[in-house]
């Protein structure tokens, strides 16, 4: 991509908005849509989450942008400064937005997409230290960037557009999934003797059992591998938060449930996976063996899932589950049949999960790629 590095006051006016007094209920609730940092990530804004009325606009330094301007956050929490997105609705901004508006209408996507690949860039221009650093005004309007010829921006822009609405497609099937996952997690799974949700033929109750009793533990092969010390291969290096890459030989051959020892990433929703044939277990995930005659692999993850892990779990930082812990564990069971039903509904939304979210990262990729060879 060719063409002359110019200044981003040259392409536009930088403007930075305020926000009226909370303390006055006469300035909000009105028809003017009013943005903060926080909804940045959203990165096409066709709505605000408050509004302000017109006593509030001429009451603070709240100001216009206009549609299809790009949006930078010059503070917030954690990752939110040096973000950027586009509004598609006039809107009014806070204090820690500022709002590029293009003097020709033609710059703002490929302004937009060039400002998003540099995040890592704009992020080192905050002024002040660490995560409390902050753009401004000045900064962003010293900002060079590369024009080539319009006929190249709206290329990459409308190119770029394009995978942002196949990233946005993926990531709905994704949440709509995992909803539906929850769903029958939520109903097909018993909490006392009877689900809420039962396929047709099934009225039997469901009985409680101890944990140990369904699997028995092959703890005892584990064997951690440092890092530098794994041989490359095709077996998943399982730890406690599922493959931590792959490597030769294996520690484990057959139907398995693991479920974190300790170094958990999240308690809510605990780490716990079905797995089969080869793997290699290192000592930070519990492995228990199952007997696939007699029980569904996809069902045992979804029934031990329901336990509230945190009441088991020792120490504090780093949790760990005891084998002493993992003993007391009680789930719910259902016969044979019934749990082949469930297991099968629960692996196909799983399966359809992972293929999206694959996809996703394929496009993320190719996406990374085209701004890296459009934007040098």
């Amino acid at each position: 991509m060719l063409g002359s590095k110019r200044k981003l006051s040259d392409l536009a006016n930088i403007i930075v908005g305020g926000t009226p007094s909370t303390k006055k209920n006469q300035y909000w609730d009105g028809n003017i849509p009013w943005m903060s940092s926080g909804e940045i990530n959203k990165k096409r804004i066709y709505k605000t989450d408050k509004l302000i009325t017109k006593l509030g606009l001429e009451n603070s330094s709240a100001k216009f942008v206009p549609e299809n301007s790009v949006l930078i956050a010059l503070a917030g929490q954690g990752k939110t400064r040096g973000k950027v997105a586009i509004n598609n609705i006039e809107l009014t901004i806070n204090q820690s937005l500022a709002g590029i508006i293009p003097i020709s209408e033609d710059y703002y996507g490929f302004i937009f997409y060039n400002l998003e690949k540099r995040y890592f860039e704009l992020r080192s221009l905050s002024s002040g230290a660490g995560s409390r650093g902050g753009l401004n005004k000045k900064l962003i309007q010293n900002i060079k960037v590369q024009i080539p010829n319009l006929k190249e921006q709206i290329l990459i822009s409308k190119l770029s557009e394009t995978l942002d609405k196949i990233l946005t497609l993926y990531e709905r099937k994704i949440k709509l999934l995992s909803q539906i996952k929850k769903y029958f997690l939520d109903n097909l799974f018993a909490k006392n003797k009877y689900p809420n949700l039962r396929f047709k033929g099934f009225t039997n109750a469901w009985e409680q059992r101890n944990l140990l009793t369904i699997c028995y533990r092959e703890d005892n092969k584990r064997k951690p591998v440092k890092r530098q010390d794994r041989k490359k291969g095709l077996t998943p290096y399982y730890g406690a938060n599922g493959v931590q890459g792959y490597v030769s030989g294996y520690t484990h051959d057959g139907n398995y449930i693991l479920i974190a020892e300790d170094g958990a990433n999240d308690i809510k929703n605990y780490p716990i996976s079905f797995v089969t044939g080869k793997i290699w277990a290192n000592n930070h995930t519990h492995v228990l063996k199952i007997n696939i005659k007699n029980n569904d692999g996809n069902f045992l993850v979804g029934t031990i899932k329901k336990i509230n892990y945190f009441k088991y779990l020792v120490g504090s930082g780093r949790y760990k589950l005891t084998m002493e812990s993992l003993s007391q564990i009680n789930v719910w069971i259902t016969i044979f049949p019934e749990q082949r039903k469930i297991g099968i509904v629960l692996n196909n939304i799983n399966k359809l999960i992972t293929l999206y979210e694959s996809k996703l990262k394929q496009i993320k990729q190719i996406k990374k790629e085209l701004l890296d060879t459009m934007f040098i």
